[in-house]
């Protein structure tokens, strides 16, 4: 169901999957769906392993990382998968 932000908000295209073949698709941990109406407050925990350049099959975020490295947003999403809206937070 993720992949369908990036369909209509195309700058949040890192909280899809990434397509590495015809059928298969990889997903690298990016996103976090919270589905509690009571989950609040939240505290955004993440962390990014150190890979060397040539270990870096697929575009996923990786150590180090600064503030303006990172993209924080906040999407609606319906019980059926539609995204409703999407704000960016910090980013």
């Amino acid at each position: 169901m993720e992949g369908r932000i990036p369909d209509r908000y195309p700058w949040l295209r890192g909280a899809g999957d990434i397509r590495v073949s015809e059928d298969e698709w990889l997903s690298v941990g990016s996103r976090l769906g919270i589905h509690d109406a009571g989950a609040s407050p939240l505290t955004f925990v993440a962390l990014f392993s150190h890979l060397e350049r040539h270990e870096r099959a697929y575009p996923i975020a990786t150590a180090p990382v600064t503030l303006p490295d990172l993209l924080l947003a906040l999407v609606h999403m319906g019980p059926d998968g539609q995204v409703y809206w999407a704000q960016r937070l910090q980013g």
